[in-house]
């Protein structure tokens, strides 16, 4: 993932923070106080939603699709990949990122997948025989990747599977939630 879309959506994560703190009184006056805002932020997004394909019913995506734009609202769900994987990066601030690798092949070297959300769930379905290695971490929520599990404020899971360094074709897992979940499952499971 570039610099530049980590910068990006830390820096959302940092101000839906501060004014979740700036605001320290109940949270009924702190509604009344941020709907206009709610409502220009769902204003801006109908104006410059970006077309989406319809990723999921066999229909290859545009490559920017599959690139690392944020996405504001929404759920997105990914399957029915035909030619690999190689890099993927999807952001999402309210919603959850789907993810389903069953059936595909691995491309030889390095496969990496990106996925960071601020509100939501992340679900990452993938074949029990593709060598992984994970970067999970989250603010507040629950984190599965196999056996192994960690649940809580600010926790992360970081693992490898014994055969990653010498496989031919691997995946990377990076994913970064702030309040939510995130799940790695195989498919016989």
């Amino acid at each position: 993932m570039s610099g530049d879309s980590r910068y990006k959506i830390w820096g959302i994560i940092l101000i839906v923070l501060g004014i979740i703190f700036l605001f320290k009184f109940s949270f009924g006056a702190m509604l009344r106080v941020l709907w206009p805002l709610i409502l220009i932020t769902i204003g801006l997004y109908i104006i410059f939603k970006r077309k989406q394909s319809a990723i999921g019913d066999g229909t290859k995506a545009d490559d920017d699709e599959l690139s690392g734009f944020p996405v504001l609202f929404g759920d997105i769900k990914i399957n029915n990949l035909t030619d690999g994987i190689g890099s993927m990066e999807k952001m999402l601030l309210f919603g959850d990122i789907t993810i389903d690798l069953t059936g595909i092949k691995l491309t030889n070297g390095d496969n990496y997948i990106s996925a960071m959300a601020m509100f939501g769930d992340i679900r990452i379905i993938m074949p029990d025989d593709f060598p992984t290695k994970v970067d999970l971490g989250c603010c507040a929520g629950d984190l599965n990747f196999r056996k192994r599990h960690a649940g809580g404020l600010f926790v992360g899971i970081k693992s490898k599977d014994d055969n990653y360094d010498n496989a031919l074709a691997r995946i990377h897992i990076n994913g970064k939630i702030c309040f939510g979940d995130i799940k790695v499952l195989n498919t016989s499971k």
